[in-house]
């Protein structure tokens, strides 16, 4: 599948969306709270809509799924978008948020960005391509055990699993090391890249893990849903963990046990 101007085009979107992020973040974002309990700010509405102008603009028979506004969604290709993946560290003045955006074609991603915007990390993959931090190749690490590694955990896991908190703290008793950046995808930047060994989230929407599912895998780990199976990325589904693989089943086993 010939998918250069794609790719090109999710390039030149994740450097307009980092610009506007950037040229608005501080220590005083002002932001409303949704019903999900989770801030919104003026600049997650207008990364989102742009996005969905250039779609439109770009490639009129294609949809956009996204977290703050949508169009078209249930087209066989979609772009789906998170306009700031960790509005929360955003809000505060943190920088730990990322641009994600991911071409879904019936169901499954062939382009994946995530952008750190404040220092200049693009993580960018094609499907059978690989995967790759600006220009350089990224591959997971090589690590066998949870012991000395590190851990990604996301803000919340769903309400039948063990709690973050419960997690952490098997976790550091395995002699691992977490962290939680309440923003998934910019965790899972660090899995790709092979200094962390794996990032889970048990309350996704699609926004939050296309990016991710195909940049880890790009890069040689392997994803699936918090039960081990395989998903789509154009709805919602049961969770997301991203590893290096060699540490999927003890991941699956830690937070299913």
């Amino acid at each position: 599948m010939n998918l250069e101007s794609e790719l090109r085009f999710a390039k030149e979107i994740s450097e307009i969306a980092a610009d506007m992020t950037r040229n608005s973040f501080g220590l005083e974002t002002q932001a409303t709270w949704k019903e999900d309990n989770t801030p919104l700010t003026v600049t997650d509405t207008a990364i989102n809509k742009m996005v969905i102008e250039q779609v439109q603009e770009k490639f009129p028979n294609d949809g956009v799924l996204g977290e703050e506004e949508s169009f078209e969604s249930d087209r066989e290709r979609i772009w789906v978008v998170d306009p700031i993946d960790g509005t929360q560290p955003f809000t505060i003045g943190a920088p730990l948020s990322s641009f994600c955006l991911s071409l879904v074609i019936d169901g499954q991603p062939e382009i994946g960005i995530i952008h750190d915007p404040y220092q200049n990390r693009m993580y960018w993959a094609q499907k059978g391509k690989g995967a790759f931090m600006n220009d350089k190749s990224i591959h997971v690490s090589n690590k066998t055990d949870l012991a000395q590694a590190f851990i990604v955990l996301s803000s919340r896991m769903r309400p039948e699993m063990k709690s973050t908190g419960q997690i952490f703290d098997e976790i550091e008793k395995m002699n691992g090391k977490s962290f939680n950046f309440r923003s998934f995808a910019y965790g899972s930047t660090f899995v790709a890249s092979g200094n962390a060994v794996a990032t889970l989230i048990g309350v996704p929407n699609a926004w939050d893990v296309a990016a991710t599912k195909i940049i880890v895998e790009e890069a040689g780990g392997k994803v699936t849903d918090v039960n081990g199976k395989d998903r789509r990325y154009d709805q919602d589904g049961d969770g997301l963990i991203a590893t290096n693989g060699l540490v999927h089943d003890a991941i699956l086993e830690l937070i299913n046990r």
